[in-house]
């Protein structure tokens, strides 16, 4: 279903110029103070029980189906991994449509409104659990965290979180729970409605990213907490 790539030193020493804070950024600081690095973690539970009136796929990057190396990203205000209604840029989209990192990781490194990001290792059994840690700055207003990995196989599928802000009144978040992983959907294609049909390119439409609906149960649960 996808390939997994070893990042290279190279990608991650891009020059971060292309992409300046936005104006504001350095008007209207955070009220926390500090860096600090928090651990992010999914914990899949996907299985037949779990999503009964949809076909159970076979096949997957582990032995079976499973979820793509997790990319998550430590960012400000101004920047937005992915969002319910907005649509996916070129980045979330090769996350969700074939669990690629590198082109959301080269998009991240381009842009100075995210403090830390990072993509995991490798992918993981539908059963398994995700980790990755992300740094943050709060002077910088860069507070928020927002993780995405691609439901594997689906045409376009997802779970994630977004824009979770971890200052509150002026001090940082110790743990938080982020509750059930629900899916959604890219909208790289109106094509797909089974986890292993394909998107046809020639009827490729675009449309905004939307929750996968009621007849998918979750597909497990996320936390967030202090390290």
């Amino acid at each position: 279903m996808f390939r997994i790539l070893t990042l290279t030193s190279a990608l991650l020493s891009l020059a971060l110029a292309s992409t300046p804070l936005h104006p504001t950024t350095r008007l209207f600081p955070s009220t926390c103070t500090g860096t600090v690095k928090y651990a992010i973690e999914f914990d899949y539970h996907w299985t037949p029980a779990t999503n009964p009136s949809i076909d159970f796929p076979t096949v997957g990057p582990v032995d079976g189906p499973g979820f793509s190396p997790l990319v998550v990203a430590g960012h400000n205000k101004y920047w937005t991994m992915w969002a319910p209604g907005g649509f996916a840029n070129r980045g979330p989209e090769q996350v969700a449509e074939g669990g690629n990192p590198m082109q959301i990781l080269r998009e991240m490194n381009r842009d100075r409104n995210i403090y830390d990001f990072g993509a995991a290792e490798g992918p993981v059994a539908a059963t398994g659990m995700a980790r990755m840690e992300v740094g943050l700055k709060g002077e910088t207003g860069q507070t928020y965290v927002s993780a995405m990995s691609m439901i594997a196989p689906s045409p376009d599928w997802f779970v994630g979180i977004y824009n979770v802000q971890l200052c509150h009144k002026g001090k940082w978040v110790k743990e938080l729970s982020m509750g059930k992983l629900v899916g959604w959907d890219a909208g790289s294609s109106r094509d797909g409605e089974q986890f292993t049909d394909l998107i046809d390119p020639r009827r490729n439409q675009r449309v905004q990213i939307q929750s996968l609906g009621p007849a998918f149960m979750p597909f497990g649960t996320a936390r967030i907490y202090m390290l």
